[in-house]
C-alpha cells in the first residue's frame, strides 16, 4: 500500500503506522508484497508461494529460519553455496566451515559474511563490484560459488574490481534447507 511513496515517506509512515497499531492493541491484517514493510509491520509474517503458506513465523524467523528456498529468497539478499557436508562441516573447494547438521542446500545472507586473508578463507574469488551504500559497502565477488557470492562490509572499503578476497561465513550464518 505504500509502494508508490517516496521512499523517506514510506518509512516515515511506516514507523508510525506500526506505532498507531501497537498503542490501539488491534489485529491486523496487512497485505504485502513490500519485504521492509512486512518485516517492520509485522508481529507475524505469512509467506505465500504458488497459492499456498509456506510459512507462519516472526520476522526473525522467517529470515534466519526459513523452512524453504522460497521463502528463504522471499526476504533479503541470498548467496548459495556450492559444497558437501562431511564430518561436521560443509566442504567447499576452497575450505571447511564447520556446521553441526547436514543439508541439501546451503546459504548465506550478505550481511553474514566477512573478508578474510583469500589463502585460508573456505570461499575466494574476484571482486566484480564495489558499490558504496552509506553505512556498509556492497561487494559482488565472481568465482566464489556456483553464482556469484554479495557481501556487504561494514566501513569504508574501496576494492579494485579483480582484486582476490577471500570470503568467511560463521556457522550461525548459514541457512541450511534440506537434508
Amino acid at each position: 500500500p505504500l509502494t508508490a511513496l517516496d521512499a523517506k515517506l514510506r518509512d516515515v509512515l511506516r514507523r508510525e503506522m506500526n506505532a498507531l497499531l501497537r498503542e490501539l492493541g488491534v489485529t491486523t491484517v496487512y497485505v504485502t508484497h513490500d519485504q521492509a514493510e512486512a518485516m517492520e509491520l509485522g508481529d507475524r509474517i505469512v509467506v505465500m508461494g504458488a497459492g499456498r503458506i509456506e510459512q507462519i513465523g516472526t520476522p526473525r524467523d522467517i529470515y534466519y529460519r526459513p523452512a524453504s528456498r522460497t521463502v528463504a529468497q522471499f526476504i533479503g539478499t541470498l548467496n548459495r553455496l556450492a559444497g558437501q557436508w562431511r564430518d561436521g562441516a560443509l566442504v567447499t573447494t576452497g575450505g571447511a566451515i564447520v556446521t553441526p547438521h547436514a543439508a541439501d542446500e546451503w546459504f548465506f545472507r550478505p550481511e553474514d559474511a566477512q573478508l578474510a586473508d583469500p589463502a585460508h578463507a573456505p570461499l575466494r574469488g574476484a571482486v566484480g563490484a564495489c558499490a558504496f551504500l552509506g553505512e556498509r559497502t556492497r561487494l559482488t565477488i565472481e568465482q566464489a560459488a556456483p553464482e556469484p557470492i554479495v557481501i556487504d562490509v561494514p566501513g569504508r572499503i574501496e576494492l579494485a574490481r579483480g582484486t582476490t578476497v577471500g570470503i568467511a561465513i560463521a556457522a550461525e550464518g548459514l541457512i541450511a534447507l534440506g537434508a
